[in-house]
């Protein structure tokens, strides 16, 4: 149809490997807040993971389930701005 490669690149190759994209960085979100999260488990002297493995050890659930609730709530706002950056770049999936 006559597009260069630039006009290729912009209307046809970004906008069909944006689904893909976006669905990698959904996995990779998921992945990347358990692994932080385990880490801080093991390693860390502060942070969510710290505090809620250290009121487990304690026996303080109030507390252990005060963290877990901080990093639930965590998860969900990123998944809802992930969500909503996905409809910001695909504005044609609405």
């Amino acid at each position: 149809y006559g597009a260069n490669g630039w006009q290729m690149m912009r209307h046809v190759i970004i906008p069909g490997a944006m689904p893909v994209i976006f669905a990698g960085l959904r996995i990779a979100l998921g992945t990347a807040m358990i692994v932080v999260i385990s880490v801080e488990f093991v390693r860390a002297k502060q942070g969510v993971g710290y505090i809620t493995f250290y009121y487990w050890e304690v026996l303080n659930p109030e507390k252990m389930y005060a963290g877990l609730l901080v990093v639930m709530m965590l998860g969900i706002f990123l998944t809802y701005l992930l969500q909503w950056l996905q409809r910001r770049a695909m504005p044609w999936t609405r």
